[in-house]
């Protein structure tokens, strides 16, 4: 027998009613948080956004409840798992296109809209954000924020497979229990997240900026989506005191969520001995005066211009915000690669952010590392490869390897199609990283002019690179959908 028929024997393809099943739980949860976005409207008295919003709660709930009965299986599959991930992104970003076209919005436009919420990227085709009614602009924010709670929730089930990486996440007394609660863990994410984000609101709020604003910032920058009320994302109007408000919102949605229920528990010095945020603080440390050098010697800014406007950029690049205090646009050359690779290395596993994550940033320098020092080493010699004091697992490698492949091979695709059309290098591979990293930076070239082909990549990058590409791609694999099945419950 081949390897490929031992691997077509023991492959076995998702089951529709375990998908349909759970896929059904989560669009009664979908429809449960489209509630928010309809009070707004009726708060607002934008009677057509509530029709609207009513209509796709009526139509989720309609399509899940055929299969809430079904029985629970006995065992679940990871692709069954992933494909359910992907799919409820998806519906999740499809159903808002209804109400999103009252913004004046094309259906390719409203999709790709509804994509970036959800992903919280932040990336927008409209020009005149400003003229947008307010149920929309919270919509989107409320739909960043439940996204990067998602997200978060999800990692630890999509890397529960990879011992090293899913211990970052799982409270110190269970590192040993391989079956943890993941509802335990998702309550725990859960209440964080909701402080972090009321905590945020109310510094903004007390800073003197409006209800409908501070909502719609505290939403995005926890959630590091980037959407908000102004044009270009370019809070450069804000205040100083609301600009640094942002700052602090967005890097403590970066940081691994759990940390802060730890922090509770043993004291915050858990935060900041954890090596991930070290790492993060060291990475916007460095990027900071290298940006803050390039933007003072090649444009016309001062010192402290340079120093304020460097220090935001490379937040939100790092953090993967997507908010901004000046045009990307009008940046040199080697600015915009330092915000590259800080869009591509991202924040922490476990957050919010996008990007391929730190730790696995961390684990790459380890593998260098280990290679280095066995050169220097007899054959027999029995060296394990650690960080932070534990020991890293051969899947981790592996997984990260993947991961970091998979990554890459996607921007070059996407970044040749932006060249092929004609697009300016440089920008192109900008906007491509922003899209695939999650983060919303953008160089001009999204826009509500951008050919409907280079539009879809976007999205398809955003969708991937929210769902760290392996899941997406489960989706299509053709295994996935085609040959037998298991016969267990």
């Amino acid at each position: 027998m081949t390897e490929s028929e031992q691997i077509s024997t023991l492959s076995y393809a998702i089951r529709f009613r375990v998908v349909l099943k759970y896929l059904g739980q989560l669009m009664l949860v979908q429809a449960a948080l489209i509630l928010m976005p309809l009070l707004v409207s009726m708060m607002y008295g934008e009677s057509e956004y509530t029709l609207r919003f009513g209509i796709v709660i009526l139509g989720l709930v309609i399509f899940s409840l055929p299969w809430l009965r079904t029985p629970k299986p006995d065992a679940f599959q990871v692709n069954e798992a992933l494909v359910i991930t992907v799919l409820a992104f998806l519906i999740g970003a499809i159903s808002m296109i209804y109400p999103f076209r009252l913004a004046n919005l094309s259906m390719p436009d409203a999709f790709f809209e509804a994509i970036s919420a959800i992903t919280t990227t932040g990336l927008t085709t409209i020009d005149r954000v400003t003229e947008k009614s307010g149920t929309f602009l919270f919509t989107r924010s409320w739909m960043q924020w439940y996204g990067g709670l998602g997200i978060v929730v999800l990692s630890l089930a999509i890397l529960r497979g990879n011992p090293g990486i899913s211990r970052k996440l799982i409270d110190t007394q269970d590192q040993e229990n391989p079956f943890i609660d993941l509802s335990t863990y998702a309550r725990k994410i859960f209440f964080v997240y909701c402080i972090l984000t009321g905590v945020v609101f109310i510094a903004l709020f007390a800073s003197g900026n409006g209800i409908l604003h501070s909502l719609i910032y505290s939403l995005s920058s926890v959630s590091t989506g980037g959407f908000d009320s102004l044009d270009a994302s370019t809070p450069h109007n804000l205040s100083v005191l609301t600009q640094s408000i942002l700052i602090a919102g967005s890097l403590l949605g970066s940081i691994t969520l759990i940390l802060y229920f730890r922090a509770y528990q043993k004291g915050i010095q858990n935060i900041f001995n954890d090596i991930e945020t070290r790492t993060l603080l060291y990475l916007i440390m460095v990027s900071f005066l290298l940006l803050t050098w390039f933007m003072r010697n090649n444009l016309d800014l001062g010192w402290m211009q340079s120093g304020w406007n460097a220090f935001f950029l490379t937040v939100s690049a790092q953090t993967t915000t997507g908010f901004s205090t000046y045009e990307v646009s009008q940046l040199d050359p080697s600015s915009k690669i330092i915000l590259i690779l800080s869009m591509f290395t991202g924040g922490e596993i476990g957050s919010t952010a996008g990007g391929i994550k730190i730790l696995r940033l961390l684990i790459i320098i380890q593998l260098v590392h280990h290679y280095l020092v066995r050169t220097a080493l007899p054959s027999h010699a029995v060296v394990e490869p650690r960080l932070a004091g534990q020991k890293i697992e051969p899947g981790d490698f592996s997984s990260v390897f993947i991961v970091l492949s998979l990554y890459v091979f996607l921007i070059l695709i996407s970044w040749l199609l932006f060249t092929a059309m004609g697009m300016d290098p440089l920008n192109s591979l900008f906007e491509v990283m922003s899209a695939t990293c999650t983060v919303g930076l953008s160089t001009g070239l999204t826009a509500s002019d951008l050919h409907p082909l280079l539009k879809a990549v976007l999205g398809f990058d955003m969708l991937a690179g929210r769902l760290e590409i392996i899941a997406l791609f489960v989706l299509i694999y053709p295994r996935t959908w085609l040959g037998k099945r298991t016969k267990s419950k």
